[in-house]
Protein backbone atom coordinates (compact mmCIF):
# COMPACT_ATOMS: atom_id res chain seq x y z
CA UNK A 1 0.00 0.00 0.00
CA UNK A 2 1.02 3.69 -0.66
CA UNK A 3 1.71 5.72 2.24
CA UNK A 4 0.55 8.83 0.72
CA UNK A 5 -2.35 7.76 -0.29
CA UNK A 6 -4.83 7.28 2.60
CA UNK A 7 -7.87 5.92 1.18
CA UNK A 8 -7.61 1.93 0.45
CA UNK A 9 -7.38 0.82 -3.05
CA UNK A 10 -10.62 -0.19 -4.87
CA UNK A 11 -9.42 -3.56 -4.60
CA UNK A 12 -9.41 -3.43 -1.06
CA UNK A 13 -12.55 -2.48 -0.68
CA UNK A 14 -13.71 -5.08 -3.08
CA UNK A 15 -12.32 -7.49 -1.10
CA UNK A 16 -14.09 -5.97 1.58
CA UNK A 17 -17.46 -6.58 0.29
CA UNK A 18 -16.74 -10.15 -0.97
CA UNK A 19 -15.86 -11.13 2.37
CA UNK A 20 -18.97 -9.24 4.06
CA UNK A 21 -20.90 -11.16 1.47
CA UNK A 22 -19.65 -14.74 2.25
CA UNK A 23 -19.94 -13.74 5.92
CA UNK A 24 -24.00 -13.50 5.40
CA UNK A 25 -24.09 -16.34 3.13
CA UNK A 26 -22.47 -17.90 5.81
CA UNK A 27 -24.62 -16.57 8.68
CA UNK A 28 -27.62 -17.73 6.03
CA UNK A 29 -26.56 -21.63 6.10
CA UNK A 30 -25.94 -21.09 9.51
CA UNK A 31 -29.25 -20.53 10.03
CA UNK A 32 -30.80 -22.84 7.82
CA UNK A 33 -28.71 -25.41 9.55
CA UNK A 34 -30.28 -24.14 12.79
CA UNK A 35 -33.29 -24.27 11.90
CA UNK A 36 -33.56 -27.85 10.53
CA UNK A 37 -31.76 -28.96 13.93
CA UNK A 38 -34.54 -27.33 15.67
CA UNK A 39 -37.02 -29.42 13.61
CA UNK A 40 -35.14 -32.53 14.02
CA UNK A 41 -35.19 -32.20 18.03
CA UNK A 42 -38.85 -31.44 17.75
CA UNK A 43 -39.43 -34.06 15.54
CA UNK A 44 -37.58 -36.33 18.21
CA UNK A 45 -38.83 -34.61 21.34
CA UNK A 46 -42.17 -35.82 19.62
CA UNK A 47 -41.89 -39.35 19.05
CA UNK A 48 -40.41 -39.77 22.41
CA UNK A 49 -42.97 -38.55 24.42
CA UNK A 50 -45.52 -40.80 22.13
CA UNK A 51 -43.08 -43.57 22.72
CA UNK A 52 -43.29 -42.78 26.86
CA UNK A 53 -46.66 -42.53 26.74
CA UNK A 54 -47.07 -45.46 25.11
CA UNK A 55 -44.99 -47.41 27.11
CA UNK A 56 -46.47 -45.63 30.33
CA UNK A 57 -50.12 -47.27 29.09
CA UNK A 58 -48.51 -50.48 28.59
CA UNK A 59 -47.23 -50.58 31.95
CA UNK A 60 -50.58 -49.67 33.65
CA UNK A 61 -52.56 -51.86 31.66
CA UNK A 62 -49.82 -54.37 32.63
CA UNK A 63 -50.29 -53.44 36.19
CA UNK A 64 -53.79 -53.39 36.48
CA UNK A 65 -53.80 -56.91 34.54
CA UNK A 66 -51.91 -58.23 37.77
CA UNK A 67 -54.00 -56.19 40.43
CA UNK A 68 -57.00 -57.70 39.40
CA UNK A 69 -54.92 -61.30 38.90
CA UNK A 70 -54.49 -60.66 42.93
CA UNK A 71 -57.50 -59.33 43.64
CA UNK A 72 -59.18 -62.46 41.96
CA UNK A 73 -56.32 -64.83 43.89
CA UNK A 74 -58.02 -63.20 47.12
CA UNK A 75 -61.58 -63.32 46.49
CA UNK A 76 -60.72 -66.79 46.06
CA UNK A 77 -59.00 -67.41 49.08
CA UNK A 78 -61.33 -65.40 50.81
CA UNK A 79 -64.19 -67.38 49.86
CA UNK A 80 -62.48 -70.83 51.05
CA UNK A 81 -61.68 -69.42 54.20
CA UNK A 82 -65.58 -68.15 54.44
CA UNK A 83 -66.84 -71.69 53.28
CA UNK A 84 -64.31 -73.11 55.74
CA UNK A 85 -65.55 -71.36 58.64
CA UNK A 86 -68.93 -71.85 58.12
CA UNK A 87 -68.35 -75.49 57.33
CA UNK A 88 -66.76 -75.68 61.17
CA UNK A 89 -69.16 -73.96 62.42
CA UNK A 90 -72.19 -76.12 61.13
CA UNK A 91 -70.13 -79.23 62.41
CA UNK A 92 -69.55 -77.25 66.08
CA UNK A 93 -72.86 -76.49 66.07
CA UNK A 94 -74.09 -80.17 65.38
CA UNK A 95 -71.55 -81.46 67.80
CA UNK A 96 -72.62 -79.76 70.21
CA UNK A 97 -76.37 -80.44 69.47
CA UNK A 98 -75.17 -84.09 69.77
CA UNK A 99 -73.82 -83.70 73.11
CA UNK A 100 -76.62 -81.26 74.67
CA UNK A 101 -78.99 -84.14 73.67
CA UNK A 102 -77.10 -87.03 75.17
CA UNK A 103 -76.21 -85.12 78.17
CA UNK A 104 -78.36 -82.46 78.63
CA UNK A 105 -77.59 -82.01 82.32
CA UNK A 106 -74.30 -81.62 81.90
CA UNK A 107 -74.73 -78.74 79.05
CA UNK A 108 -76.64 -76.85 81.51
CA UNK A 109 -74.21 -77.43 84.18
CA UNK A 110 -71.81 -76.03 81.68
CA UNK A 111 -73.92 -73.12 80.70
CA UNK A 112 -73.89 -72.34 84.35
CA UNK A 113 -70.28 -72.77 84.91
CA UNK A 114 -69.83 -70.36 82.24
CA UNK A 115 -72.71 -67.78 83.24
CA UNK A 116 -70.98 -67.44 86.70
CA UNK A 117 -66.99 -66.66 84.91
CA UNK A 118 -68.66 -64.19 82.89
CA UNK A 119 -70.42 -63.04 86.06
CA UNK A 120 -67.12 -62.74 87.93
CA UNK A 121 -65.48 -60.84 84.79
CA UNK A 122 -67.72 -58.18 84.63
CA UNK A 123 -67.81 -57.85 88.69
CA UNK A 124 -64.06 -56.74 88.29
CA UNK A 125 -64.30 -54.70 85.30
Amino acid sequence: MDKSNPYPSSNASEAVGEAVEAGVADLKTLQEDLNRLKETVMALITRTGAEAAKSARDMTANLAGQVNGVASDLAEKGASAASAATDRAKSFASEFEAMARSNPLGVLAGAVVLGVLIGMMGRRS
